[in-house]
Formats: C-alpha cells, sequence, structure tokens
C-alpha cells in the first residue's frame, strides 16, 4: 500500500492512472483526510538488491553471481517489454524490482513516461523528475541542474539500469563523486551538474570484481547516448554472462 498528503496527493493520482492505463493489479485507491491512497496485491518476493547481497558481501561462489545473474535478468527482460510497448518505467531502482515465484514485478510507477498514454493534466502539475539523479543518465543530469524538465527516453532508462545493476553489485551508484570533492549528501543540483559533465565509475573492490560484469555495464553507462544499446542488446549481453555461472 502507498499513501501520501499535500503535494504527494498528485503523484500517486498519477501513478494509479499509470498502473489503470498498463492493467497493472490494483486492489483499490482512493482519498481519505486528504491523504491519497493505492493498495495492490501482496506478493512475496526479495527487491534485486536483496538477490545481490551476496555479491555486495564479497561471495564470489558461482551460485552467489547465478543468484544475482538471474535477478538482473529477469528485471532487464522486463523494462525490455515495457520499451517494445511503449513505455519508459521512469525511476528505476535497485528497491524497484521484486523477483517472485510468480515473476519479476516492478514498483514505483510515479514517473513513468508513454506518449499520449499517461494523463495530459497530471503530466503538466507533476512533470517528469528524472527519477534519482545519482543513477540517472548524464544528458537527464544536465536537465535537472540547468533547472529544466528532463526527457525521458530509452536510452537514459538503459544507463539508469545499468546504474542500479551497479549499486545492487557494489554497495555504491557508478559515479565517483570525490573526484570533484562531492559526496553523495551533497545538495541535487551538484551533483546532477558533475554528473552531466561525465564523471568516472568508483574503483571496484577487489572483493567483488567480475570483469566480465563490469564490462557489460560500462557499455550501459556510456557518456555518449548514441553507444549505449537497447535494453534487449543489455539483457542478452547478461545472458552471455551466464554460461560461466549456471553449471551450479
Amino acid at each position: 500500500m502507498k499513501a501520501d498528503r499535500g503535494h504527494g496527493t498528485g503523484r500517486v493520482a498519477r501513478e494509479i492512472a499509470i498502473m489503470q492505463a498498463l492493467g497493472a493489479d490494483l486492489v483499490g485507491w482512493g482519498e481519505l483526510d486528504g491523504c491519497s491512497w493505492l493498495a495492490v496485491p501482496w506478493r512475496q518476493g526479495r527487491t534485486t538488491e536483496d538477490r545481490w547481497a551476496l555479491m555486495r558481501a564479497g561471495s564470489t561462489h558461482p551460485m552467489s553471481r547465478r543468484t544475482a545473474l538471474t535477478a538482473a535478468l529477469e528485471l532487464a527482460n522486463a523494462v525490455a517489454r515495457l520499451h517494445a510497448a511503449g513505455w519508459l518505467h521512469g525511476d528505476l531502482r535497485p528497491e524497484h524490482g521484486l523477483h517472485t515465484p510468480g515473476g519479476v514485478y516492478l514498483t514505483g510507477w510515479g514517473d513513468a513516461q508513454a506518449p499520449g498514454r499517461t494523463p495530459p493534466l497530471l503530466d503538466e502539475e507533476f512533470p517528469y523528475t528524472g527519477g534519482r539523479v545519482d543513477l540517472a543518465a548524464p544528458e537527464v543530469c544536465a536537465a535537472i541542474a540547468a533547472g529544466q524538465t528532463p526527457q525521458a527516453t530509452r536510452s537514459a532508462e538503459v544507463y539508469t539500469f545499468g546504474a542500479v545493476l551497479w549499486e545492487c553489485w557494489t554497495g555504491r551508484p557508478p559515479v565517483d563523486y570525490a573526484v570533484v570533492g562531492l559526496s553523495p549528501s551533497d545538495p541535487v543540483d551538484q551533483r546532477a551538474d558533475a554528473i552531466s559533465t561525465g564523471l568516472p565509475t568508483p574503483r571496484v573492490a577487489h572483493r567483488v570484481s567480475w570483469a566480465a560484469l563490469e564490462t557489460v555495464l560500462s557499455g550501459a553507462l556510456a557518456y555518449d547516448f548514441r553507444r549505449r544499446p537497447t535494453m534487449t542488446e543489455f539483457a542478452r549481453a547478461l545472458e552471455r554472462l551466464m554460461p560461466a555461472v549456471a553449471s551450479w
């Protein structure tokens, strides 16, 4: 269940409208005492972040890699299907993928985008935010730093997906703020401006290193959006890593 008050009620209303447009399961929704709420069916599962916990802890066992990679591939295919249907999630995060026995479910739809299929009035009142800045593509961050509404694109979402996996893997976003004297707690506009210039990725700790995975993620995290793969291509690249861990 999700609920919010004040300005947040409009965001919840937008999320309800998007979930209805997507045909997602909604148990109910409404307003009560100035609070907007929505409820979805309870699903038992673990987030993508949870499924990568052993990797973050330093396990290099093939089974740990298989568990993490399977979750990444499930989520990548889900996002690829979303893109093929003309939608963008708009706010991918490590906690927004829920892996269950029945499949993977995306959550956090408040910033989802689909031209002509999202409510125009709500779009105008609650424009695209760009999602969490630490995971946002450089071109999205450039707009945020300039005080403009960023544009949601498939290539920007591919970058964010790569950033999500990087954080699931290492415990840190894929931007080295330290090289410009910043930290993840600094103001959003300062971090956005730094990312827009092309910050390097942090060095991966030896205890969690996985060269083949880092190569795949680096392609998605390319500064030039024209060099990034499509979501389907990204999923295939992840799938090519599976044989090395699939025998366990």
